[in-house]
C-alpha cells in the first residue's frame, strides 16, 4: 500500500489504471496471506507441539481459525489506500470504528464467556465480515469488481498446494522434531511457489 500510494495520488483520475492496480495488489496479497494463513491452519498442532510447547495446546483451534481468517480477510486488504488517494477518508474511519466496536462488543465478551474458543470464532467471523464490507466499499469505486474472483487463480493455486500438503502430512505423519517441522512447512512453501508459477505465470 505504501509503495503504490504516491502513484495512485498522481493518477487519481485514471479509473482504469487504478482498477488494474487494485487487482494486482489484491492478487499479490492473496498469494502471501493465503500461504501464511493456510500454512498456519495446517501446521497449528505442529507449531504448538514442536515449537511453543504443551502449555499452548488450548490455542491450536484459535491458531487454525486465525489462519483461515487471515487468508479471508486479506482479500481487498489495500482497499482503503484507493479511497485515500481520492481524498476520501470517511470509509476508512467507518471501517476502523466498526472493527474496534467488534473487538469490544463481541470479541471480549466471547473471550470472557467461552475463552479461546470464543476468541477464535470472533476472529473468524470478523474476517468474513471484513471481506463483505470491503466488497461493498470497493464496488463504489470499481463497479462489478469481485474481490474473490479477481484473485481466483492465486486462491486456487495456494489452496491446491495446501490440500497436497495436508495429504502429505496425513501420510507421513505429524513432525516429531523441529527439523521435520521445518521440512514440512518449507515443503508447503516450496509447493506454493511451484503451483503459483504454473497457474499464474503471466
Amino acid at each position: 500500500g505504501d509503495t503504490v500510494f504516491p502513484a495512485l495520488c498522481e493518477a487519481r483520475d485514471d479509473l482504469l489504471g487504478q482498477r488494474r492496480a487494485f487487482i494486482a495488489t489484491n492478487r499479490i496479497t492473496a498469494i502471501w496471506a493465503a500461504t501464511l494463513g493456510l500454512g498456519l491452519a495446517i501446521h497449528a498442532p505442529d507449531l504448538v507441539h514442536v515449537v511453543l510447547g504443551q502449555a499452548w495446546e488450548p490455542a491450536i483451534f484459535l491458531f487454525r481459525l486465525q489462519g483461515i481468517a487471515l487468508a479471508t480477510a486479506s482479500l481487498g486488504f489495500s482497499w482503503d489506500i484507493f479511497y485515500q488517494a481520492r481524498g476520501e477518508t470517511k470509509p476508512t474511519l467507518v471501517f476502523g470504528v466498526a472493527s474496534a466496536a467488534w473487538v469490544f462488543l463481541v470479541m471480549l465478551p466471547a473471550v470472557a464467556i467461552w475463552g479461546l474458543t470464543g476468541a477464535a470464532w470472533a476472529i473468524f467471523i470478523l474476517g468474513l465480515l471484513a471481506l463483505v464490507v470491503r466488497q461493498v466499499f470497493i464496488n463504489r469505486i470499481f463497479p462489478g469488481l469481485n474481490l474473490i474472483t479477481s484473485a481466483w487463480r492465486e486462491l486456487v493455486a495456494v489452496g491446491a498446494a495446501a490440500a497436497v500438503a495436508t495429504l502429505v502430512r496425513a501420510v507421513v505423519g505429524a513432525p516429531t522434531g523441529f527439523a521435520s517441522f521445518v521440512a514440512q512447512a518449507g515443503g508447503f512453501g516450496l509447493l506454493v511457489v511451484v503451483v503459483v508459477v504454473v497457474v499464474d505465470r503471466a
